[in-house]
């Protein structure tokens, strides 16, 4: 980031950093109690979605599904009247409701 500050693209670029599953799967709980790990490793499974450079300057703490990834970025980007918009849910609009399947086929809420 420090490099693209440098860089006349800048102000045009977003930098954008997905996980595709949750680090931690099946020690989440028991790491989260641990001393080393209470206060620092949330009980709660996130996978990361982190935008830098955005437009739009946000914490979401919503759940999100990465079926809203695209159409967030379309969002971001300007582009609401593109072709496909995908199937999800842009997180930057106040209709989205915070839903998502999980890998075990749960609905997280």
């Amino acid at each position: 980031m420090e490099y693209l500050k440098t860089r006349p693209e800048y102000e045009r670029t977003i930098v954008v950093i997905i996980g595709d599953h949750e680090g931690l799967a099946d020690h989440r709980k028991e790491l989260c109690h641990t001393k080393a790990g209470k206060g620092i490793i949330p009980e709660n499974e996130f996978t990361p979605f982190i935008v830098l450079n955005s437009p739009v300057p946000m914490h979401y703490p919503q759940v999100m599904g990465q079926i809203d990834i695209y159409p967030t970025l379309l969002n971001l980007l300007g582009l609401e009247k593109f072709r496909w918009s995908g199937i999800g849910e842009s997180i930057l609009e106040p209709r989205k409701p915070g839903i998502a399947i999980s890998p075990k086929r749960k609905i997280v809420r």
